[in-house]
């Protein structure tokens, strides 16, 4: 590594070399609005000040590295968890192999354990992170539906339609009533109102809103194929269908028949129990790659919201988890569909390194799951999750 580096944060006044770098390294567009700028304008837009928000390397005063650290804090059953994300993480080619990108993400790590967040999320090669405590445990389920499909599912039974509002920035009315709902969610990431529409812009979605009349009845995001929903929110379960029919009728306006993946997390149950019967296809998998930093609060959060929708059974079990922030042993309990998790100098029933304790949390398998009682064993993984649309 060259002895003339500077890592800090970056400079205001380089807001323009910092974007020139990431979409070089990600050989995006770089024209003025295009690139990170066009795909997520919630980070990149210069009053998000998205310099204060990266770990970057100076090198005889030019930038060469870039790691952002994004915080935002998630309420799950209104409980809030502090959220780290990490994303354009970029070395100039030149420098490739200089160890800048591994001492930039060491500085956000340290960042976060200094700030206490509770978990980190990220994105990439899984085998690159696993280094840097990172491992897949968001699960989310995919349900391709059609027209075919769903118009066999739903024979007999009337669908009432439904209006769908494009929404731009400008769509007041329709921006207040989906705020409203999705920061009323049981689980969502925060967003504050003046920064919504950037927020749901993300990734280049076509955000609509749908209405039954006046009343307000839910929204959904597409992608820009608008074969692919990324956010589906109905204001109540009354109106799961008749969204799902706006948004396949919007995908049909093509001409053709098309199918649409829907992605839901396992919180929403009622949506799946709804949306299921409809799809062709649907499977589950992993969403963003994550790192525990508090063990405790996220393992009392996350499995007290999954006592909410489904039944747990009792049982008991204490872990020693040699976590990326330090080690802790905690007594796990269900008692009655009540669950407990607290601190304890009880003896272990099992010990997990790091990574092992992160795949037995949220993964879709972990190899240290049969160890468990098994009782315990039916808690996991736990529905660690948030929309696409919060990632970095």
């Amino acid at each position: 590594m060259s002895m003339n580096y500077t890592l800090c944060k970056a400079k205001d006044a380089d807001h323009d070399a910092f974007l020139t770098l990431i979409n070089d390294v990600f050989e995006f567009d770089n024209q003025p609005g295009g690139g990170f700028l066009r795909f997520l304008p919630k980070l990149y837009k210069k009053e998000y000040t998205p310099c204060a928000n990266n770990f970057v390397v100076y090198e005889n005063g030019r930038m060469y590295a870039a790691v952002g650290l994004y915080y935002n804090t998630m309420h799950v059953c209104g409980k809030p968890l502090l959220t780290a994300g990490i994303g354009n993480v970029a070395v100039h080619k030149d420098r490739r192999g200089a160890g800048y990108m591994k001492e930039a993400m060491r500085a956000a790590i340290a960042d976060m354990k200094e700030k206490r967040a509770d978990f980190s999320f990220l994105g990439g090669r899984r085998q690159r992170y696993m280094y840097f405590s990172y491992d897949h445990a968001v699960t989310r389920y995919q349900l391709d539906i059609n027209q075919t499909s769903m118009a066999h599912a739903l024979r007999g039974k009337e669908v009432k339609p439904l209006k769908a509002v494009a929404v731009t920035s400008e769509s007041t009315r329709e921006l207040d009533d989906m705020h409203r709902l999705q920061s009323t969610l049981p689980l969502h990431m925060e967003r504050p109102r003046e920064a919504f529409f950037d927020i749901i812009r993300s990734w280049s979605t076509i955000p609509y809103a749908a209405y039954d009349g006046g009343r307000f009845a839910g929204y959904f995001l597409f992608n820009s194929a608008r074969n692919h929903i990324l956010e589906f929110y109905p204001q109540t379960a009354n109106d799961i269908l008749p969204l799902i029919a706006c948004a396949l009728g919007l995908a049909a306006e093509q001409g053709e028949e098309r199918s649409i993946e829907v992605v839901v997390p396992e919180f929403d149950a009622n949506i799946l129990d709804r949306l299921l019967p409809l799809s062709e296809i649907h499977s589950i998998d992993h969403g963003e790659q994550i790192s525990i930093l508090n063990y405790k609060t996220v393992i009392e959060a996350f499995l007290h919201a999954k006592a909410t929708y489904t039944p747990l059974p009792d049982g008991e079990v204490t872990l020693l988890i040699h976590g990326e922030a330090g080690d802790e042993q905690l007594r796990l309990a269900v008692r009655g569909g009540k669950t407990f998790v607290e601190t304890t100098s009880a003896a272990p029933n099992l010990e997990l390194t790091h990574l092992e304790a992160v795949r037995l949390v949220g993964s879709v398998y972990s190899e240290k799951r049969k160890y468990l009682p098994p009782a315990c064993a039916a808690w996991f993984p736990l529905p660690i999750t948030f929309s696409h649309v919060d990632s970095v």
